[in-house]
């Protein structure tokens, strides 16, 4: 979208609530609205029929995931034959001057704590650097503008002075405006409100719009890549960096067109198969196991042998930092097109499962929850937390520490009265400590997610499908996103201080059931082909875990400082940061790290 410095372009306002970024799963069931008769067709569905009707008849809309690792492959071998506006030229500069700004700075930070003569070395390095940008870099900055403003033509479509055309005249427009091609590249796009078609190099593909988003996103990651691995290189990253980090790219999109949807798969496991290498690399023994494990789990998913491959021989060829960088670049290639059938299987074999609960375990565990409570307020208080000892069987150990106020497992309890055990902590009722905040003032903590509509609004609109039969909307945004909903509605609608009430009143909650429904929908930017679900709440109900999450993150806080779920990005920081001084600390010893997964 275009900005002025002082005020917004208004002739097209309708652009500011468009997405820019792609957030969504790419589901292959998006297409199935198009695969019934033409009587049934809905107007996005006709719309779309119309936008491709000069295509041959014997045009076949292919529903594969390569055609983005074709696209970027064409790139990467032919950056040249790309023809760069001379806009692109000008933005080079201004690119290249805010990287090399922006990277001084990041490096200055992330040196703070290197004590070492290198330091000043490095930072020398990285001012006096006058590198040349690429012609592969040059290309993907044009490509990105280009796609940049096809997602600005797209939008247009959303512009209020098209609503009031009649079906007909709308499709005579959007004929001509929902197209743009880019001949140099081999390459066209068609869109609707939901559809997009990709002609690339004679063939088409349908696909999401939202795909469109992916290609203007993962294009410009790929040039904050590169950018990265050039001016890095022997400074942070060895020589040659950047041609390594192309071919593996080159690799990964060749494995992309060759294995299609089964090759996410294949990078899913990137990581793991980068943690192999370094531990055959680094390992004074032969440990390999690992790492075959990983790549005869592998094969089996998809036929892709490893061992001997393109992709092993690059990752051999790294050196460990690079090889660690690499591993983070699973995601430049796209997201595959998720099978929604078999992850609602598998997510309902889950759920559904018998699960055997020891209740020993459980009380086990909430004893190490009374130790651990106890054993910290007297650290940071000095004494017990309010509690009671109501049974006159409690051990000896326990009594006294709490009339003494000390930690039952202290030596001066045990010194006296023996060790205390675990189960002993049975004998201990503890009291309320903390008011629970209901977060009367939810608005702080409101972001923009989607949330469920009332259970029976779900049966009689989804599953009844009573709306149907009236033309009814299932759903509009007001009842599905998480601010929407609270701004657009009145208090007593949404009272979710008065839902708490309930909740914590009703034993059985049946009184509740219209509030307590989950909505799965598919995580975005994943690499599973069976979908990783996360569940949209009604707004009640998610007011009402929020409120116990930050009542738990505040306890947390107060007595289990060693902890890190509910520190900030900065207090973690600074945690990590004492980590890595700890060796300057303490000279005569040897620091080690050990990582609990």
């Amino acid at each position: 979208m275009d900005f002025s410095q002082t005020s917004v372009f208004w002739d097209n306002p309708h652009e500011i609530v468009n997405n820019r970024k792609f957030d969504t799963a790419i589901r292959d069931s998006f297409s199935q609205p198009i695969k019934t008769s033409k009587e049934l067709l809905g107007p996005d569905e006709r719309l779309l029929m119309h936008v491709v009707a000069d295509l041959p008849t014997s045009t076949i809309l292919k529903e594969d995931p390569d055609h983005y690792p074709k696209l970027l492959l064409q790139i990467l071998l032919n950056p040249e034959n790309i023809k760069i506006n001379r806009n692109s030229r000008d933005h080079e500069k201004v690119v290249l001057q805010t990287v090399a700004l922006t990277y001084e700075m990041q490096m200055n930070f992330c040196h703070q704590g290197n004590m070492t003569y290198m330091r000043n070395d490095i930072i020398r390095k990285v001012v006096e650097q006058q590198l040349p940008v690429t012609s592969l870099i040059l290309a993907l900055l044009e490509v990105g503008d280009r796609l940049t403003q096809t997602i600005t033509q797209s939008n247009k479509m959303y512009s209020p002075k098209y609503s009031g055309l009649s079906e007909a005249d709308r499709m005579s427009t959007f004929f001509s405006l929902n197209r743009v091609s880019y001949n140099d590249l081999g390459l066209e796009f068609r869109w609707t409100h939901k559809y997009l078609i990709i002609g690339l190099s004679g063939e088409w593909y349908i696909m999401p719009k939202s795909v469109l988003l992916m290609y203007q996103n993962k294009i410009c990651d790929l040039i904050s890549v590169l950018l990265m691995c050039l001016f890095s290189e022997e400074i942070t990253l060895p020589r040659y960096s950047y041609d390594i980090v192309v071919d593996f790219i080159k690799e990964g999109c060749n494995l992309g067109i060759q294995y299609k949807n089964k090759f996410f798969n294949i990078v899913k496991v990137l990581e793991g198969l980068v943690t192999g290498e370094n531990l055959i690399q680094i390992e004074e023994w032969s440990n390999k196991d690992f790492l075959k494990g990983i790549v005869n789990d592998l094969y089996d998913k998809t036929g892709f042998d490893y061992f001997g491959s393109t992709l092993e021989s690059i990752l051999k060829e790294c050196s460990i930092p690079l090889r660690q960088e690499i591993s983070c670049l699973s995601k430049i290639f796209g997201h595959p097109i998720v099978d929604m059938e078999a992850g609602a299987k598998s997510l309902y074999q889950k759920t559904n499962e018998d699960t055997e609960i020891d209740m020993s375990y459980v009380l086990t565990c909430v004893n190490h929850c009374k130790a651990d409570y106890i054993q910290k307020s007297c650290i940071k208080y000095k004494k017990w937390p309010p509690a009671e000892l109501p049974s006159i069987n409690t051990p000896k150990g326990l009594q006294m520490a709490f009339i003494h106020g000390r930690d039952p497992d202290s030596n001066f309890i045990r010194g006296r009265y023996g060790a205390t055990l675990i189960a002993d902590y049975v004998f201990v009722v503890i009291l309320p400590n903390m008011r629970f905040s209901k977060l009367e003032n939810i608005i702080p903590y409101l972001k923009d997610k989607t949330v469920s509509t009332l259970r029976s609004t779900v049966i009689s609109s989804y599953i009844n499908k009573q709306g149907e039969k009236y033309g009814q909307v299932k759903s509009s945004w007001k009842d599905t996103r998480l601010l929407l909903t609270y701004l657009l509605n009145p208090t007593m609608v949404h009272d979710h201080v008065n839902y708490i009430d309930q909740y914590c009143e009703d034993e059985t909650l049946d009184t509740l059931l219209d509030y307590l429904v989950i909505r799965i929908v598919p995580k975005e930017k994943e690499l599973k082909i069976e979908f990783r679900g996360f569940g949209c709440k009604t707004f009640e109900d998610r007011c009402r875990s929020l409120a116990q999450e930050k009542n738990v993150m505040r306890y947390l806080d107060e007595f289990s400082d060693e902890q890190a779920m509910t520190l900030s990005e900065t207090a973690l920081m600074r945690k990590l940061d004492a980590f890595r001084r700890l060796q300057f600390t303490f000279k005569d010893f040897e620091m080690s790290l050990i990582q609990k997964c």
